[in-house]
């Protein structure tokens, strides 16, 4: 029997989902399809930042590996930062434009 060691490559992966995109979806898609587009781009840059790829990047998952776990681990921890930041700036925006526009709706049916 051959004694041939296989050529092995070890990576880190890192995968993400966006939790409860189905239930936002359901309260206002086209907000939610933005949201889960700008936090890709913003992982997608922190990715490759970190020495990373992006491997697969379907609905609101992504995957992506590292070449090291120091990397991958880093990297985590910056997006997990960074949306956290995003989110709360944007929901903010989110609820002040629902607010706005009920307004907006009441002052025309006043008018009216």
């Amino acid at each position: 029997m051959s004694e041939e060691r296989a050529n092995r490559k070890l990576r880190a992966i890192l995968s993400a989902d966006a939790v409860g995109c189905i239930r936002l979806m359901q309260t206002d898609e086209t907000w939610t399809i933005r949201g889960v587009e700008d936090s890709k781009r913003v992982m997608g840059e922190l990715i490759s930042r970190f020495k990373g790829r992006v491997v697969d990047a379907p609905g609101d998952n992504l995957l992506a590996e590292f070449a090291s776990v120091v990397d991958a681990t880093e990297c985590a921890v910056q997006i997990q930062k960074e949306l956290k930041a995003k989110n709360a700036i944007s929901f903010h925006s989110w609820l002040s434009e629902i607010h706005n526009t009920k307004r907006d709706s009441k002052e025309q049916s006043k008018s009216q």
